[in-house]
């Protein structure tokens, strides 16, 4: 919890939860980050806040120091309510960060945890889903409660809502991007239309993905498949199977 002046927080939060106090899931919890940041974290969402900043899932031990950029340009793509975006402000102050969220209940919290944290100059802000094509897609929300992080295209069950698409070309092309640092999906099985319809010249310009696969299907959209399609792309790519049906894909360029 290196990130966080107030870190006692989230040591008392783990303590309460071993003794098996009820969690009242409407509680907010609100961490100060060492850059002066205030985060939000509703205890529904602290696994998530969990895996970014206590496991460091989106950034692997074996990547070692953070990038030599201190201004990098990082794209967020599945941003939920922002708790990568701040990860990635707590290793790079500075960076340039384009956030993309398609679903209204995360983006609303996300966009006033980034105004009220006075960061429009730095999070671009995209409430879209990203795919192959232009257009509109149906996701499917799981019932999870608040700020859901299951809604996939893969599934046939839960609330079906249609939301607008971009291609990863169109933000390159919006935010006038010729380079990007680093790029985290979490998308729950949009990666695979996303990245395989890139042209290749975008990937050259790509240092760096951190990805979240979801075992698709169809062919192709597994993990594996993945990983052998971004090594011929030029990187160097590792993967941690998570369970079954997902793995993390860690992808530098050589």
């Amino acid at each position: 919890m290196r990130y966080f002046e107030n870190w006692p927080l989230y040591f008392n939060y783990r303590r309460s939860v071993k003794k098996g106090q009820q969690k009242d899931y409407s509680t907010v919890l609100h961490f100060r980050t060492r850059n002066r940041f205030i985060l939000g974290v509703p205890v529904y969402r602290m696994h998530l806040f969990e895996e970014i900043f206590a496991c460091h899932i989106y950034w692997p031990s074996f990547w070692g120091k953070p990038l030599n950029n201190k201004k990098p340009m990082i794209i967020d793509i599945g941003a939920n309510i922002g708790l990568f975006t701040f990860f990635a402000l707590c290793l790079f102050p500075a960076a340039r960060i384009i956030a993309i969220e398609p679903i209204e209940e995360n983006f609303s919290w996300l966009k006033d945890t980034i105004e009220a944290n006075k960061l429009t100059s730095l999070v671009s802000l995209k409430q879209c889903a990203l795919s192959s094509q232009r257009g509109f897609v149906d996701l499917y929300l799981h019932e999870e409660g608040c700020f859901p992080i299951f809604s996939s295209i893969l599934s046939v069950s839960g609330r079906k809502i249609s939301v607008p698409t971009k291609t990863l070309v169109d933000i390159f092309e919006e935010e006038k991007i010729d380079r990007c640092d680093w790029i985290k999906l979490d998308c729950e099985g949009a990666e695979y239309e996303i990245l395989y319809n890139c042209p290749d010249y975008l990937f050259k310009t790509i240092n760096r993905l951190s990805i979240e696969a979801h075992r698709g299907e169809k062919p192709g959209h597994t993990a594996e498949t993945l990983q052998m399609f971004l090594t011929k792309k030029g990187y160097v790519v590792k993967r941690k199977d998570i369970s079954e049906q997902s793995s993390m894909i860690y992808a530098l360029q050589a």
